[in-house]
């Protein structure tokens, strides 16, 4: 005849999960549930994290950079002046050994050129550059173009 201490620990055992960690089996269950939901939101991000990378490769390869300039500000220095630009790369693609021409009119035909030269242009950015002249020079006067780049 069984004792009332045995029938208690048979009775304790069959409500135990498989893996005998003593998980009642409801509870098992809800973990599991819990599990699916993880994982199927987990493969939802990674696919859509997948799709986004896919886009991005097909839409945004093969286009050439696309390089403006804006008027930033005027700087007086002891030998002269520098006019600061933002040079923006719209395009998207990264270009480096960037060179731009600033040409300015002094007055009565005459002009003065400085250059720059940038090493680094990422896609969609912009940098802050400086042209020296040897006066002062009116920025909207300044004519800025890009005489050459290469592709990194």
């Amino acid at each position: 005849m069984a004792t009332k201490a045995q029938t208690q620990t048979r009775t304790r055992r069959q409500t135990k999960d498989k893996s005998g960690e003593g998980e009642p089996r409801q509870q098992n269950g809800q973990a599991e549930r819990i599990e699916w939901i993880v994982a199927a939101f987990s493969s939802v991000i990674v696919l859509a994290l997948a799709g986004f990378i896919l886009y991005e490769a097909i839409t945004k390869t093969g286009s050439e950079p696309d390089i403006r300039f804006e008027f930033a500000k005027a700087v007086p220095m002891s030998e002269g002046h520098a006019i600061e630009f933002l040079v923006h790369n719209d395009g998207h693609v990264t270009v480096a050994d960037v060179q731009i021409e600033g040409t300015a009119e002094l007055g009565g035909g005459e002009s003065e050129t400085s250059t720059v030269t940038l090493d680094y242009l990422p896609a969609e950015s912009d940098t802050e550059i400086g042209l020296g002249f040897s006066q002062e020079v009116n920025p909207e006067q300044v004519t800025l173009r890009v005489l050459g780049y290469t592709y990194p």
